[in-house]
């Protein structure tokens, strides 16, 4: 019959196998699992090569959640559905302050915060992982005039709030860019900007052969009329020439960036 001795040795190192074994699953983030579930979502009808499920989401370059989910809305522009998920946990480790959030009903208290900064200009971004191409999604605040809040129509009933994204000088925006002023180009009639200059150097010509007739000697009467005319066609020349003209000094980034839209924010991440 085992001594009463030994039984309280095997309760104890039992216990402490318990002990060890939680702190071992604590230390490997095993309570992550238990935490909340706070969610929210933004949406792009760009490319989002590089963005992956588990990709970082930041607060200013702050690390504060991860991308959950990424779906297709099948609108008219075949729309990308970003879910990501706020970590409760990461934010008040690095932040100062008592977030308003941390009491009771996590995802209501979240939506509640979160609003008011939407309206204020919090906006998503599409920004570079280092070198590696990969993506993250960076939060920051934005003028909203200037990125207003779009028609949310497109999106399937939630009860998760939406912060809009702002488009980026990603690989992919530049390559729309460039095959839109490629099309863009394709509608310029080469052919009729060279005649009306081949015009304008034959206006020209004529002006200078007119002012040498007046300078030898000419009826001035006859050589005026013949001046005037060929100022006409000098004029209408110009004409033709000028609508490129006033197109690049009303939109000269359209040589760039193609049709207008939102302003492209350059990745500041790019060069890390």
């Amino acid at each position: 019959m085992p001594k009463k001795g030994n039984k309280y040795k095997i309760g104890a190192m039992a216990l402490i196998a318990v002990v060890i074994l939680v702190i071992g699953l604590l230390s490997l983030g095993v309570m992550k699992y238990f935490q909340p579930e706070i969610l929210f979502l933004t949406a792009s009808d760009t490319s989002v090569q590089g963005l992956n499920i588990g990709s970082n989401v930041k607060l200013k370059g702050v690390t504060i959640g991860s991308v959950k989910n990424i779906q297709i809305i099948t609108n008219d522009k075949f729309t990308i559905l970003i879910t990501m998920k706020f970590n409760l946990n990461a934010f008040i480790d690095k932040a100062l302050t008592n977030f308003p959030i941390i009491k009771t009903d996590f995802q209501e208290n979240f939506n509640k915060s979160i609003q008011p900064l939407v309206d204020k200009g919090l906006r998503c971004q599409l920004q570079y992982e280092g070198i590696t191409g990969d993506l993250y999604v960076d939060i920051s605040n934005y003028d909203p005039k200037e990125y207003p809040m779009p028609n949310l129509d497109f999106l399937p009933e939630s009860d998760y709030p939406f912060i809009p994204i702002i488009p980026t000088a990603s690989i992919g925006t530049i390559l729309d860019n460039v095959q839109s002023i490629a099309k863009k180009l394709e509608h310029v009639n080469i052919n009729k900007i060279a005649d009306n200059f081949d015009s304008l150097m034959s206006t020209i010509n004529e002006l200078v052969l007119k002012l040498s007739e007046i300078a030898n000697g000419r009826k001035l009467d006859e050589v005026g009329n013949n001046i005037t005319d060929s100022l006409d066609k000098f004029n209408q020349t110009m004409n033709s020439l000028n609508i490129l003209i006033k197109a690049i000094q009303i939109q000269p980034d359209s040589l760039v960036w193609g049709k207008a839209g939102y302003k492209v924010v350059p990745s500041l991440n790019e060069n890390k």
